[in-house]
């Protein structure tokens, strides 16, 4: 009898701790974590030209979710930018000196910022980790059907991914993207300024003729209105 009582006490405690560590688990899962300010150091290596030629990007991001991103060559020269504000998104093109208006911006919410929500997406197939930051890999197929990128997402950094790579269709990388370094830093409103720049529709105005010649409707309406409110909102300027 003394056996068996044991035995229950024993079992009982078991239980009591698996219940525990379930509900910590969940708890954990639900977590929502804030929104911070920092800034990511990545290298960009494209495997598919076979000398492993690297860049360095550099991404600062502030607790709105505003972002400016810029792809420094080897010679630590900038190649590229891309700028995230309250303003609209922008990239910069070399060629004319002008900014690129892509689209307009959007609160990111929480919907990034937990286990649990990054979990519930379609598009989620496994857990990784990068620089010890538990990630949440998305996959997606590429529209031709060539091939697929997966993409690491952290509830701690919302809906900027850390680590991102393309794959051919043979599952083979071509293309990584890594986080090599995380600061949590304050981002001075002066980073995410935009520059005394032109401000070109040209991009929008080539994606809105790409929608209207695959037929897609939905796509030209929601495209126009944006250059439409970027129209209103400059004339009233």
């Amino acid at each position: 009898m003394k056996k068996l009582r044991f035995f229950s006490a024993t079992l009982v405690s078991a239980v009591a701790v698996a219940v525990a560590v379930n509900y910590a688990l969940a708890r954990g899962q639900k977590q929502v974590y804030p929104a911070r300010s920092y800034r990511i150091v990545s290298t960009i290596t494209h495997l598919s030209r076979g000398d492993d030629l690297r860049t360095v990007q550099v991404r600062w991001v502030n607790a709105r979710g505003e972002w400016k991103q810029v792809v420094n060559n080897l010679d630590g020269k900038a190649s590229g930018m891309m700028l995230v504000t309250h303003e609209g998104r922008f990239t910069l093109d070399n060629a004319t000196g002008s900014l690129q208006l892509q689209g307009e911006f959007h609160e990111q919410g929480d919907g990034y910022r937990s286990a649990q929500s990054l979990m519930a997406s379609d598009q989620y197939v496994r857990k990784d980790k990068v620089l010890g930051y538990v990630t949440f890999v998305y996959r997606a197929l590429s529209e031709n059907g060539g091939g697929y990128m997966e993409t690491h997402f952290a509830p701690e950094f919302g809906n900027i991914p850390i680590k991102i790579v393309a794959y051919n269709a043979g599952g083979v990388a071509q293309t990584v993207v890594e986080a090599v370094k995380i600061d949590f830093v304050d981002v001075p409103d002066d980073v995410l300024k935009l520059p005394n720049l032109p401000v070109s529709l040209d991009s929008l105005n080539r994606d809105i003729e790409d929608a209207k010649s695959r037929g897609s409707k939905e796509e030209v309406d929601g495209l126009t209105a944006i250059v439409r409110r970027w129209q209103e909102k400059t004339h009233k300027q």
